[in-house]
């Protein structure tokens, strides 16, 4: 086998490795961070599968800040197509997982192609490896999500701008581009903005005197991107400004407050947790490295085409949308992308420079050194974050072990949650640094506890919420039911009707007045009937 099969089987085998590390807490929905946004897009995705998606009708699927609820607002595209595979699987969870892996990999493929469009395929090579070990993608790339393929398809709409500035006007690329741009604009409107980025950046580098013919002539001369732009734009105008507000009048506006607020430039806090990020997610050590040499071999090399929008992508990226993505990590999955390709032109640039000093013999062991030693450290990186995303028993997983086995997850149920004695404060979230502690034997539990804060209301709202809707009473009596309303509202299909956090007398009380139906589970905290025996 020759020099250039291995190197190509090394480069296949680390792509493989990377994927099988996203399948670490493949079977567990609570393994990893942000898990409210999580557990409520994958309650949506198991109400889909039940229900059927109705895109003008959207289900409230996300909590926060007490009790207080927000609808959909974005298109549940990801959510149904999860929702139909999940036919396909043994859970909901996994057909969700698959489906981001999948978008995951078709991402990585065209992450090549956008660095082999700018650059060669040699930077697509490095530009390709770096994104598939980026922290980032390891921690969340698998996650139950609508951003990964967000992702995607904003990446796959950047790549045919660029293939088409280049000279590629096929047909068939402005059907991809109309598709790819439509899909980013309804479900992650904030990642469409590189693609205007791109296109802007390529006009101003060719902004002649005079001005106004020049205008005009380039309008004429690309009619057709700039319209097939305005009408992806049009879309998501019209989507969050008619269709959104037409379905519930109190969703919030993304062309307001919610979407762009300057506050965060002025924040010191804010360049932290950037620097923070690049550092150790989006890149890590070595490949920021390489992107810092690749920034400034664009300035060096490129400063007259439209190259530089990699550049300008992650800084209107963050100049505008810094605010509402300071506290959602994931929100800056869209940035590996252009951090990747960037790091692999310096990359290149590095390979080039040590081959031709030192006289190395092979570039393959070269390039192979440095796409393992990059990969090492985003493991190790992603090694870290994966203990801090470990549970110590005393999250809100007790809550889900309990009930666990006694419900056919695939019936509705009903939960009555006694908000006068919800466990908040005996829960408590612990900071990376403490679990790690705890691991290397440093820290005692109880150590590790009291440096700890209380968990989020969301969070065990969701676990309740994985068994049905919930209804939190605040009369400290035994809750009214009238089981033949709740059937109605669920056309019959109703089985279990859940108590949580009432005491004994009231427990009393509901065996009582629920006598003609079975009752399959009784503790400390629980009731639960089967609403399908009498």
């Amino acid at each position: 086998m020759g020099s250039s099969k291995i190197y190509v089987f090394f480069c296949l085998s680390l792509v493989i490795f990377s994927f099988l590390i996203r399948l670490i807490g493949w079977d567990d929905p609570y393994f990893g961070f942000h898990l409210d946004r999580k557990l409520s897009t994958l309650q949506s995705i198991e109400s889909y599968a039940h229900k059927g998606v109705d895109f003008l009708k959207f289900q409230v699927y996300w909590v926060s800040n007490g009790w207080q609820k927000y609808p959909l607002i974005e298109l549940p595209i990801y959510q149904a197509l999860s929702a139909w595979s999940s036919t396909f699987t043994k859970t909901v969870l996994s057909a969700s997982r698959s489906v981001n892996l999948c978008f995951a990999f078709l991402t990585l493929l065209v992450v090549f192609q956008i660095a082999a469009t700018q650059f060669c395929r040699k930077t697509a090579a490095y530009a390709a490896l770096f994104f598939a070990f980026a922290p980032l993608n390891l921690m969340y790339q698998s996650a139950t999500l609508p951003d990964i393929s967000s992702v995607f398809f904003m990446s796959l709409a950047y790549w045919v701008l660029a293939k088409y500035l280049q000279g590629t006007q096929r047909k068939i690329f402005f059907f991809i581009f109309i598709f790819a741009g439509g899909y980013s604009v309804l479900v992650k409107p904030i990642h469409f903005l590189p693609v205007g980025i791109l296109l802007v950046t390529h006009f101003l580098q060719q902004w002649r005197y005079p001005r106004v013919k020049n205008f005009s002539n380039y309008v004429i001369r690309h009619r057709a991107i700039i319209g097939s732009f305005a009408l992806i734009t049009l879309t998501m105008l019209f989507w969050f400004g008619e269709v959104l507000t037409r379905v519930n009048p109190t969703t919030p506006s993304w062309l307001g407050s919610h979407l762009y607020n300057p506050s965060h430039l002025y924040s010191v806090t804010f360049y932290a947790r950037l620097l923070y990020r690049w550092f150790l997610l989006v890149l890590n050590p070595i490949t920021l490295s390489f992107f810092l040499v690749g920034i400034l071999l664009l300035f060096r090399d490129h400063r007259g085409d439209e190259r530089m929008a990699l550049i300008y992508s992650i800084i209107g990226y963050y100049l505008f949308f810094g605010y509402i993505i300071s506290s959602h990590e994931y929100y800056v999955l869209a940035m590996v992308p252009f951090g990747s390709v960037i790091a692999g032109r310096g990359a290149v640039w590095v390979e080039e420079r040590i081959f031709s000093d030192f006289r190395i013999r092979s570039r393959h062991i070269l390039s192979s050194v440095i796409i393992l030693s990059s990969a090492i450290c985003s493991v190790f990186i992603f090694s870290v974050n994966f203990i801090g995303a470990l549970d110590l028993d005393q999250r809100s997983l007790p809550i889900e072990k309990e009930i666990h086995g006694v419900l056919d997850k695939h019936k509705y149920a009903y939960v009555y949650v006694n908000q006068l004695n919800f466990p908040i404060n005996s829960h408590v979230v612990y900071d990376r640094t403490s679990k790690l502690k705890f691991f290397a034997g440093l820290f005692t539990k109880e150590q590790v506890r009291l440096r700890s804060h209380p968990l989020r209301p969301p969070e065990i709202l969701n676990r309740l919420k994985s068994y049905g809707d919930v209804v939190m009473d605040t009369s400290g009596l035994a809750p009214e039911v009238d089981v033949e309303k709740i059937q109605t509202k669920y056309q019959g299909h109703m089985r279990y009707l859940l108590f949580y956090r009432f005491n004994k007398e009231i427990h009393a009380q509901l065996k009582n007045k629920l006598k003609s139906y079975k009752l399959i589970y009784e503790s400390e905290h629980w009731l639960v009937f089967d609403l399908a025996f009498r």
